[in-house]
C-alpha cells in the first residue's frame, strides 16, 4: 500500500525540479534577449575578463610584426627586450607586453615600413617611433616606417584602431583608412573603425580636435577635391563614412567605442546579432588561449 504512495511523491519531485530548472533557463534567456534589444539610456557593459586556468584574458596580446625585408616575428612569443634593428631603430618588447622603437639618431638613416597584424581575438599596444601610443584591436593591421621624416608622419590601418597622438604641430599626424579615408590630427585620441562588415568606416574623437577627410586616399594637401568633404570634429562627436555619405554624430557613444579596448563587450543599442558577434570573437580567444 505505501510503496504506490512512495513512487507517486518520487516521480512529483523529480518532475518539480526539471520544471524548476526549465523556468531558470526560460527567465535567464528572456533577461538576456532584454539587455541585448534595450534602447534606454542606461549603458550595459559585460565584462568578459572570465576566470581561467590559463590566467589569459580574453582579447589578449597577440600579434605579428612584420620587418622591411618580409621577416615575420611572432609577438606574443617572443621574449621581452630587443628584437630586431630596422635601420637606426631598435625594436623593443617590454616587460608589460608594448612593443616600441628606440631611436638612435633620428637625424640620420632611412626609414623602412614595419607592419604590425593582429589575429580575430588577439589585440595589441605599440609605440610609433614618435611616441604616439596606438592599441590595434582584433583582426586589424597598422603599416607605419620606422622613422617619421618630411612633412607629415603617416600610417596606414586596416580594422580598428585607437590612437593617443604625440603632439607635433610640425609634422601633422596622417591615418590612412584602406585608401578610402584620411583622418588628420595634431596631438589627439581619437579611435578608427573601419571592419569591412561594418558597412562605414566611424571615426571616434574622444579629445582634441580631428579633420577627417573621405576618398582623400591620405593625401592632405590635395585640398581641391577633398576640401568640400571635409569635416572637423569636437571631442564626443563620431563621423560615419559610406561610399555615398558623410555623416556626423554629435552625441557618440564612447563607453560603446571603447569597450573593445578596456576588455568589454559593450550591449547598449545593440542588436542581438551584435552581441552574439562580440562573444563569439571573445570566446575564439578564450579557446586559443587554453
Amino acid at each position: 500500500h505505501m510503496a504506490p504512495v512512495h513512487r507517486v511523491q518520487y516521480l512529483w519531485r523529480g518532475w518539480s525540479r526539471y520544471a524548476a530548472a526549465a523556468v531558470i533557463l526560460l527567465a535567464t534567456g528572456v533577461i538576456v534577449y532584454f539587455l541585448a534589444t534595450s534602447t534606454g539610456t542606461e549603458r550595459s557593459l559585460v565584462n568578459t575578463h572570465l576566470p581561467e586556468p590559463s590566467d589569459i584574458a580574453p582579447g589578449g596580446d597577440r600579434a605579428i610584426l612584420t620587418l622591411a625585408d618580409g621577416t615575420s616575428i611572432l609577438l606574443d612569443s617572443a621574449q621581452n627586450g630587443a628584437l630586431a634593428r630596422q635601420g637606426n631603430a631598435e625594436i623593443v618588447k617590454t616587460a608589460n607586453g608594448r612593443l616600441m622603437y628606440n631611436i638612435q639618431d633620428a637625424r640620420e638613416g632611412q626609414a623602412v615600413m614595419n607592419t604590425m597584424t593582429t589575429p580575430r581575438g588577439g589585440r595589441y599596444e605599440l609605440a610609433l617611433p614618435d611616441g604616439t601610443r596606438v592599441w590595434l584591436n582584433a583582426a586589424s593591421s597598422i603599416t607605419y616606417p620606422t622613422l617619421f621624416t618630411g612633412k607629415e608622419r603617416k600610417v596606414v590601418i586596416t580594422g580598428e584602431a585607437y590612437f593617443e597622438v604625440f603632439k607635433d604641430q610640425r609634422q601633422p599626424f596622417i591615418v590612412v583608412v584602406e585608401g578610402k579615408l584620411a583622418v588628420e590630427a595634431l596631438g589627439t585620441h581619437f579611435n578608427v573603425n573601419s571592419y569591412a562588415d561594418e558597412g562605414r568606416i566611424k571615426t571616434t574623437l574622444l579629445e582634441g580636435s580631428v579633420r577627417v577627410s573621405p576618398q582623400t586616399a591620405g593625401l592632405p594637401d590635395d585640398r581641391s577635391s577633398s576640401a568640400k568633404k571635409a569635416v572637423i570634429l569636437k571631442p564626443g562627436q563620431q563621423a560615419q563614412v559610406t561610399p555615398r555619405q558623410l555623416l556626423v554624430i554629435n552625441d557618440a557613444d564612447i563607453d560603446q567605442v571603447m569597450a573593445w579596448k578596456n576588455g568589454f563587450i559593450s550591449i547598449q543599442d545593440a542588436g542581438l546579432a551584435e552581441v552574439m558577434k562580440q562573444l563569439e570573437e571573445k570566446t575564439k580567444d578564450i579557446k586559443g588561449a587554453t
